[in-house]
């Protein structure tokens, strides 16, 4: 019935922020929730978590470039150990974030970028390119599928394209269609971009990492009263 509750346990002095808990939908709404739960922090600190998170996710957007590389490779090992580096030197920063959650939220971080590049980066642009053909040339979606395939601009999902090319599969098709409905030829390419991107956001649901669970928490808190609804 509730999105939320009140976790009490054992813990002595804690306020009601600290006992909010927002519920996992389904049991996997949230990469760690079992974690987040039990973190107990003070508002301060979980709102310059969400700084922090901000400040990370920009400063450390060049490893996604290696992303790919992953364990065992010795030079992955070497981005990793740079990256976590530079995020607890960015952590210094921050009065509120320790090392421990420095460490917890680069780790995040990493599977952030690994879900965003395995499962959406460059997608836009076959399906943008795919669009052009079928919505301006009028060529079919194999057909369109076959020339954006053959101009290895997206290695990211070349795979994607083989497969549905070699196999007859639907899948890539149903999704394209799904991710342009409504664009029309007369719609500018610049717009036209804009939607796919937009759409592709929408195709599957995200799974949810510590700062979504603490985006909901506050805003949970503020709607029951723990939280004036004017704080920072």
């Amino acid at each position: 019935m509730f999105d939320w509750s009140f976790q009490y346990l054992t813990v002595a002095a804690l306020d009601d922020y600290q006992h909010l808990v927002p519920q996992n939908h389904g049991g996997c709404e949230y990469v760690h929730w079992n974690d987040y739960r039990m973190y107990f922090h003070k508002y301060e600190i979980e709102l310059e978590y969400l700084y922090f998170w901000e400040e990370l996710s920009k400063k450390l957007k060049w490893m996604e470039d290696y992303i790919h590389l992953e364990w065992p490779t010795l030079k992955w090992g070497r981005i990793c150990r740079r990256g976590e580096s530079q995020a607890i030197k960015i952590a210094t920063g921050f009065s509120n974030i320790t090392t421990r959650l420095a460490h917890a939220a680069y780790y995040e971080c990493i599977d952030f970028m690994n879900m965003e590049i395995c499962w959406y980066k460059q997608l836009d642009g076959v399906y943008f390119e795919i669009w052009k053909r079928v919505a301006k040339l009028k060529k079919s979606f194999r057909e369109a599928l076959e020339e954006v395939y053959k101009l290895d601009q997206f290695p990211l999902r070349e795979h994607v394209m083989e497969y549905a090319l070699e196999s007859n599969s639907f899948e890539i098709e149903m999704q394209f269609r799904d991710c342009t409905k409504g664009i029309t030829e007369e719609v500018t390419e610049e717009k036209a971009q804009d939607l796919i991107a937009d759409a592709i956001t929408k195709l599957w649901t995200r799974p949810k990492f510590y700062a979504d669970y603490i985006r909901k928490k506050i805003e949970i808190a503020r709607a029951i009263g723990i939280l004036s609804p004017v704080s920072p």
